[in-house]
């Protein structure tokens, strides 16, 4: 009888160590989970900033692009006007003056 009696105490010091330990678990669920929360925020809002980030580098390279194509077409225009020499082929024909 003294040895189910310390059997039942024993199984029940077990339980009470099984719900402190769910317990616990249940306490570091809502500290993790705001931990995850905070952790997908962060990453989000760094996202956001490095694509900002992007959008920039990306219309600062596409405006110097647009500038070097302005300028060659600018530079093949000038070129177009200058008049180029025209030479003569020799007409031995031709008498000399």
């Amino acid at each position: 009888m003294l040895e189910k009696q310390e059997e039942q105490r024993q199984e029940i010091e077990r339980k009470k160590l099984i719900v402190k330990e769910i317990e616990l678990q249940r306490e570091n669920f809502g500290k993790d989970r705001k931990e995850y929360i905070d952790n997908m925020h962060n990453n989000h809002l760094k996202q956001i900033s490095d694509y900002k980030d992007l959008l920039v580098k990306h219309k600062e390279e596409k405006r110097l692009d647009e500038e070097k194509r302005r300028n060659l077409i600018r530079q093949i225009r000038e070129l177009e006007n200058i008049p180029l020499p025209r030479v003569k082929g020799f007409d031995p024909t031709e008498t000399c003056k």
